[in-house]
């Protein structure tokens, strides 16, 4: 999980981001980098990267961000190398999910899936709806099931009155 802001101003973190590759790739709601004039992310070991835009969804909210990495970070005494999350499959109704948020602090948001959304007349789930309250999250928190796996990402798209709805990432995978 990374925290996403401006190019050297770290102290306005503007969203969360999930790495998805060993190569730091990063999957965010595109409203996290809108703005943004030079996008980096501070990632858990406490080291920035520098990011672009690799590529995006023309008609979703999701955008995947690539690390610029220098030739003192890619040296072969200090390789780039990043953990990803691991991505978990459609979580099922009823079941026990988990968000993180914050800024400043981490928070820790627990609930469970109430619906499984899915686009028009497809039968194939592209959301799912949660009992989380949604000040335990923000734009690009990533959704866990109980083994840990990230399972969902929250985007400025989806609302609910009653909880928080997240973005599928199954079909992120591939």
């Amino acid at each position: 999980i990374v925290k996403l802001h401006e190019y050297g101003k770290q102290t306005s973190v503007s969203g969360l981001g999930v790495v998805i590759n060993a190569r730091g790739v990063v999957v965010t709601d595109k409203s996290v980098i809108a703005g943004l004039v030079s996008n980096a992310a501070i990632y858990s070991d406490g080291r920035e990267y520098r990011l672009v835009v690799i590529q995006s969804q023309i008609n979703g909210d999701l955008v995947f961000l690539g690390p610029v990495i220098s030739a003192d970070q890619s040296s072969s005494t200090s390789p780039a190398s990043f953990v990803p999350a691991s991505i978990g499959t459609f979580p099922k109704l009823g079941e026990t999910i988990a968000s993180l948020g914050g800024i400043d602090a981490g928070t820790l948001g627990v609930g469970v899936v109430d619906q499984i959304i899915t686009a028009g007349a497809s039968s194939t789930p592209t959301a799912i709806s949660t009992t989380i309250d949604s000040s335990k999250v923000l734009t690009g928190s990533p959704l866990f099931d109980l083994f840990g796996a990230v399972v969902g990402i929250q985007t400025s798209s989806l609302s609910s009155k009653s909880g928080t709805e997240f973005y599928l990432v199954a079909p992120v995978k591939s």
